[in-house]
Parts: structure tokens; C-alpha cells; sequence
């Protein structure tokens, strides 16, 4: 990653070029660290680019954090010209409904994966906060796919919900002794497994 200044909301000339760029405009407001003194933001550019001219900055938080992961992964659907709704409000467990060519809708989870040991980590539980505290919960049947976006590889990745647990790992590095039971990062690219198969 490469960290570039980019002005906001304006420069000198009354321009914005924070504000040109949709995406970059969006993931901007997040963003914290602005310097009123040099009109700066911070923000990390993927010098990969690949479609989408930001990475997800680690000074967000958690929400923040993922509505930055919804936006690239929509984006990546949209370029795929893979036709994606969103539901109106946060009420729903799923982020979006992806339609296959078949037109067979599909309801999907976006989640932030991180790069630790090799491995792509994902939390595959929910949580909201209700009287009595925070509340976690599986997807069991709300969801039919998850997308796992990783900032650290700029990777996308299709899992079935029936093989997410409460969490998961996806071995990108080899291991050091071979076992039958790794989920292996290559298996789950999403370009590889869109559409999928029942």
C-alpha cells in the first residue's frame, strides 16, 4: 500500500478532487485524521487497483470498516457486470442479493477477512446490542453465500454459508504439514466458483 495526501474538501482554486472521484468521496467522509490546517486526508491507495482506486483504511472503525469492505465488493459485482440490490435499511441479515445469468437471486453476507499466519481470517457471526447487551448470532439460513473481501491481498472470495461456522481461516501460505481439513484460499476465489453450482 501507498499512502497519498488527497485535499478535501477543496483546494486553493475552489476544485475538489476528493469529490471527482464517487468512491473515493465516500470512503473519504470516514475517514479520520483530517487536518484543517493542510486540508488533508489520509488515505491508503491500492497501487494493484483493480477497479476500485482505494483500499480499506485500517484507521476506520469496525461499521466504517465494513461499509468501505460493501462498497468494493459492489463495485467488483457491478464490474463483473453481475447485476446487485441492496436491501433499504439495516434491518435485513443479508448486504446484498446478487442475481446469477440464470437469474436465480442469490442473498449475500459481505464480510472483512484480514491476513494473519498465512490465512485470511473471517468472523461468520452477527452482533447487535439489545437491553441486556451485545448479541451474536450465526447466519444460519438468512444467507445463501458469503463474499470475503481481503484489503491485504485485494481478493475477493465466495464461501457457501453451509460451510461457514462461527468463524473461518483461508490458508493462502502452504502449511507446514499437510492436512486434509485446510481450506485452502485458491478453492474460494470468487472469479473461480461465480456462479455457483446447487
Amino acid at each position: 500500500m501507498v499512502r497519498f495526501p488527497v485535499r478535501a474538501p477543496e483546494d486553493e482554486r475552489g476544485q475538489s478532487p476528493v469529490g471527482s472521484n464517487p468512491a473515493v468521496s465516500l470512503l473519504s467522509r470516514g475517514v479520520a485524521g483530517y487536518c484543517r490546517a493542510t486540508r488533508r486526508l489520509p488515505l491508503q491507495v491500492s497501487v494493484r487497483n483493480r477497479g476500485h482506486p482505494f483500499a480499506v483504511p485500517p484507521t476506520l472503525g469496525s461499521h466504517e470498516k465494513g461499509d468501505a469492505t460493501e462498497a468494493v465488493v459492489v463495485a467488483e459485482l457491478k464490474r463483473r457486470a453481475i447485476p446487485v440490490a441492496r436491501p433499504f435499511g439495516d434491518n435485513q441479515r443479508y448486504d446484498a442479493v446478487a442475481e446469477t445469468a440464470d437469474g436465480d437471486p442469490l442473498k449475500i453476507r459481505i464480510k472483512t477477512g484480514w491476513l494473519a499466519d498465512g490465512k485470511v481470517h473471517v468472523h461468520g457471526k452477527s452482533q447487535h446490542t439489545n437491553s441486556t447487551g451485545n448479541v451474536h448470532e450465526r447466519y444460519d439460513g438468512d444467507v445463501d453465500y458469503f463474499v470475503v473481501y481481503s484489503d491485504d491481498l485485494d481478493e475477493l472470495y465466495l464461501v457457501n454459508e453451509s460451510e461457514f461456522e462461527t468463524k473461518m481461516a483461508l490458508r493462502v501460505e502452504p502449511p507446514d504439514q499437510p492436512d486434509s481439513s485446510i481450506n485452502r484460499a485458491e478453492e474460494y476465489r470468487f472469479d473461480a466458483n461465480w456462479p455457483p453450482t446447487a
